[in-house]
């Protein structure tokens, strides 16, 4: 079933984004299957525009509440939206789509490739929006409040290991710890000992490693009302094409210096319905269950699709 969003765009600076959504079944050939792993679905769109520079969502964080959703891409945009949800409070739509350009420290739209290429959002407690980005690497903070996005950003310090990244390998998760401090997940391996991630406490960061096996690398993570992390990791062959897996890390495993891995609680394979899933949110649901929430990013390409997913976590 496909629900429209009729939209006036204002601008093409920033304003009301027509998008169209298209209910989802989490195998489209059984839908009888309602669970992969430890994740029980709970309702699927996949969401399309008629503006070319709708897509490329990368980086994904939802209101306390769950009624709005904040996402960000790698063209340098950002796109929001309420989300509308069925008797069961699972995801049922979304209303009231807006668009607008990522803003720089002097409050001017972001220009070319290695300044928009946003990969990551997280929301800290105060509210503001943390977005990273790679090639150019970097974290930028935009303040809590309605109109975050119209607000120039402000730069957080540098990690050393920053410059070193590879151009396209660089912060692709970023996530707040229940203490405050901030986790960035990279897809730039250390020779044997993982993947490179950093902690920010406020004042510097700190470097350390996740581990991931049989080459799935990390594209996203979320805190869980627990405390734990979830990370989506994704691997990419020709022949295969994509596969997703979500692993769950103990928080007590995050400190400077550690090397942590996570344990695999659903691996997403065909005939499921996934893309290329790089953003990840969780929140309580109105039953006091935990929701946790995907999107993918499908590189502008006509054969990938932009997918929010959304699911129910059984411990």
């Amino acid at each position: 079933m496909a629900v429209g969003l009729a939209l006036q765009m204002t601008a093409a600076f920033a304003g009301c984004l027509e998008v169209h959504t298209a209910r989802q079944m989490l195998n489209p050939e059984d839908w009888s299957q309602t669970r992969v792993g430890q994740l029980v679905w709970c309702g699927g769109l996949a969401l399309t525009s008629p503006r070319a520079d709708f897509g490329g969502l990368s980086g994904l964080a939802l209101s306390p509440d769950g009624a709005r959703l904040t996402a960000i891409a790698d063209n340098g945009r950002w796109f929001q939206a309420g989300l509308r949800y069925d008797g069961k409070g699972c995801l049922a739509g979304l209303e009231g789509g807006e668009s607008g350009p990522l803003l720089d420290p002097a409050g001017k739209a972001l220009e070319g490739k290695r300044q928009q290429d946003a990969e990551a959002l997280e929301q800290d407690a105060a509210g503001n929006l943390l977005v990273s980005f790679e090639r150019d690497h970097r974290v930028w903070r935009y303040p809590a409040g309605e109109g975050a996005f119209s607000q120039p950003a402000q730069p957080l310090p540098s990690a050393p290991g920053f410059a070193s990244l590879p151009r396209n390998d660089g912060l692709e998760g970023l996530v707040t710890l229940a203490d405050g401090r901030l986790l960035a997940l990279t897809e730039a391996q250390d020779a044997d000992r993982g993947y490179l991630a950093f902690l920010y406490d406020g004042v510097g960061w700190s470097a350390l490693h996740y581990h991931s096996a049989d080459g799935f690398a990390p594209t996203g993570a979320a805190r869980l009302p627990s405390g734990d992390l979830l990370v989506v990791e994704r691997r990419f062959t020709v022949l295969g094409g994509f596969a997703v897996r979500i692993s769950r890390i103990a928080a007590d495993d995050i400190e400077p210096g550690a090397a942590f891995s996570g344990r695999e609680i659903a691996a997403f394979a065909p005939p499921l319905t996934y893309d290329n899933l790089e953003g990840i949110a969780a929140l309580t649901g109105r039953d006091g269950g935990t929701r946790v929430v995907l999107i993918s990013d499908d590189n502008f390409s006509p054969v990938q699709r932009t997918l929010l997913l959304m699911f129910k976590l059984e411990n």
